[in-house]
């Protein structure tokens, strides 16, 4: 009888305190990453941004001049980095970004549909800063 009151206590130790699920340690978190967009037909300039992950949220700085508020990031773990999706939302349509870090670089899509339903692909390249500065030897995306 000892020994089963022992296990119900032991039990109902493990069911009132929960067993949490250790999580890996986010791969973007705390980086900032400046990076060139461009249209998947070729067509167009390349425009320059500044995202940076901080605490499941992604902020970009092109996409807030146009009313853009920061999205949740959703970010899941590889052998050489991490693949990465977001949807931003605003008054001009939504974008869906597919992306990867590999190391200190992202690359990846971004599905464009506008306020009128109509629809186009992007593609993006970037760097953390550090090497982003190293590549073109300009620290801010405005230069």
């Amino acid at each position: 009888m000892k020994k089963f009151s022992v296990l119900f206590v032991l039990i109902a130790l493990i069911a009132t305190t929960g067993i949490t699920k250790a999580q890996s340690p986010s791969a973007l978190s705390g980086k900032t990453f400046i990076l060139v967009m461009k249209d998947g037909s070729g067509h167009g300039e390349e425009i320059k941004d500044q995202m940076s992950f901080n605490n499941g949220q992604v902020t970009s700085s092109y996409l807030a001049l146009y009313g853009y508020p920061s999205a949740t990031v959703s970010e899941n773990a590889r052998s050489n980095g991490a693949g990465f999706t977001f949807t931003a939302t605003g008054a001009a349509g939504t974008l869906v970004y597919e992306g990867a870090l590999e190391e200190e670089y992202i690359t990846g899509s971004i599905q464009v549909t506008n306020k009128s339903g109509q629809q186009s692909t992007m593609y993006f390249r970037g760097a953390t800063e550090a090497a982003w500065k190293a590549m073109t030897g300009q620290t801010q995306v405005a230069e």
